[in-house]
């Protein structure tokens, strides 16, 4: 029942003001491991998974104050809810995309070091120079492989940028959710994924990954429905409701066995 209800009122209005307006302030830190050390020398009443979902259940009982008592309670239990998930798909995308960035940004080194690599090869028409192994890939085979994992760094480095979008405008009236330090390490590793990838169609032509926009808006909106569930089955797991966090993880555990490889 529970479960239902946060399906029915995410992003709702009271929940959503407080999470974003408590970011405005944290923001004040680049990260956010920097403001979690922070918050371990303040009071627990000042945390957010305390301090925010008993500001959203004060502001419904303001705006319910005429209103049945136990239609207020159980309005309050709706609104600690939908706070409680907010704030944690506010600290999972987060570190998801510390996560990614870090991963990208190794790729994006790799593969310039690889393209190096390429651009020093012998001419495999010619004679001189050390003879490629058998069962070794070739050189146009490996700069085929090269343009490969250039589209799918680049489809993927799109995708998740979308996904992260698509809930800060769902969920969070457009703000940005991620910290400064993060979010300038991210937009430094997407432009250098776009970069590379630029130089890559300069001589093949429009990436395979980046071709296809209807294919890439449909997997950052599955993306994004995988991150909010997975955050979803937390709260819910928090908010000591067993059951549906279980329903929850069901769903991501189907959606990902349907998604495509």
């Amino acid at each position: 029942m529970r479960a239902r209800r946060l399906d029915q009122l995410e992003g709702a209005a009271a929940p959503r003001a407080v999470v974003v307006a408590w970011l405005a302030g944290a923001h004040a830190f680049a990260t956010l491991s920097l403001h979690a050390q922070w918050l371990l020398g303040q009071p627990p009443d000042s945390w957010p998974f305390v301090l925010l979902p008993r500001q959203a259940a004060a502001h419904v009982r303001r705006t319910m104050r005429e209103a049945r008592e136990l239609d207020v309670i159980r309005a309050i239990g709706d609104a600690v809810d939908e706070t409680v998930f907010l704030v944690e798909l506010m600290l999972h995308l987060n570190a998801i995309t510390d996560d990614l960035w870090r991963a990208a940004a190794l790729r994006c080194r790799l593969l310039v070091a690889e393209m190096r690599a390429l651009a020093l090869e012998p001419d495999p028409s010619g004679t001189d120079g050390p003879q490629p192994v058998e069962g070794d890939p070739s050189v146009a085979e490996r700069i085929e492989m090269w343009f490969s994992a250039v589209s799918a760094l680049a489809a993927a480095v799109a995708t998740a940028d979308e996904a992260r979008r698509l809930l800060e405008h769902r969920y969070f009236d457009g703000a940005p959710i991620l910290f400064p330090g993060t979010a300038d390490r991210w937009e430094a590793v997407r432009e250098a994924s776009t970069e590379i990838a630029s130089v890559a169609a300069g001589v093949v032509g429009p990436l395979d990954g980046l071709r296809n926009r209807g294919a890439r808006d449909a997997a950052a909106l599955l993306q994004a429905g995988h991150f909010a569930d997975t955050a979803r089955a937390a709260a819910l797991g928090l908010r000591g409701d067993s059951r549906g966090a279980r329903a929850v993880t069901a769903r991501i555990l189907r959606t990902a066995n349907r998604a495509p490889t």
